[in-house]
């Protein structure tokens, strides 16, 4: 906490809880369902704020850190802390982190074709990895400035999408013209649940 300091300490809850697959997967429920998909955002921001609730909830009863798999462990003992750690970080950010770099590649393929052969999208991966573990060995004061710097680069064109998208709404876009089943919009909104799934490491 020292060496990061309460205003960094910020920057990065807000970068955790503006996840990287903000950029994809609204695009992804508005291909699935349409102008309905404003129904799974109202779901998602429901069931995101209970989860929060009860992360705030425990978090005031169990203060040491470790998070997720602390409050596990708190309540159910150490193996199932255990358990909850060894699956939080091989679902949650071995394979999450693997995804969203998958879905990044791709997106940069759009941009610079040569990232869709196989040879260039590995050594681009591997690069990139080996520059964020460089990172994390410098220390922590670069691994701040990188999380700045990763923040900034993701709110800047989220501010300018939506200052500059209140001036190209088509209202006529935005009627529903066939409702989906319940299942799909469920899907839709456990989809966009992991878009701001970051904040329950907080």
């Amino acid at each position: 906490m020292r060496a990061i300091g309460p205003p960094a300490l910020g920057i990065s809850i807000v970068n955790l809880v503006v996840g990287a697959g903000i950029f994809a997967l609204p695009g992804i429920i508005a291909v699935q369902l349409g102008a309905a998909a404003i129904i799974a955002y109202f779901i998602c921001a429901v069931a995101v704020a209970l989860v929060f609730l009860c992360f705030a909830e425990i978090g005031t009863r169990i203060t040491r850190s470790g998070g997720a798999y602390a409050y596990v462990e708190g309540a159910f003992g150490p193996f199932a802390g255990f358990i909850a750690s060894v699956l939080l970080w091989f679902g949650y950010s071995a394979l999450a982190d693997a995804a969203i770099t998958v879905l990044m590649v791709d997106i940069m393929a759009i941009a610079f074709p040569v990232l869709s052969e196989s040879l260039p999208r590995a050594i681009f991966i591997i690069a990139l990895f080996t520059f964020l573990a460089a990172i994390n060995v410098r220390g922590v004061k670069a691994g701040v400035r990188l999380y700045i710097f990763n923040t900034m680069a993701k709110l800047i064109p989220l501010l300018m999408l939506l200052v500059c998208g209140l001036f190209a709404i088509d209202i006529e876009q935005l009627r529903i013209a066939e409702w989906p089943s319940l299942e799909s919009i469920g899907a839709g909104a456990i989809v966009l649940f992991f878009a701001f799934s970051g904040a329950r490491a907080r």
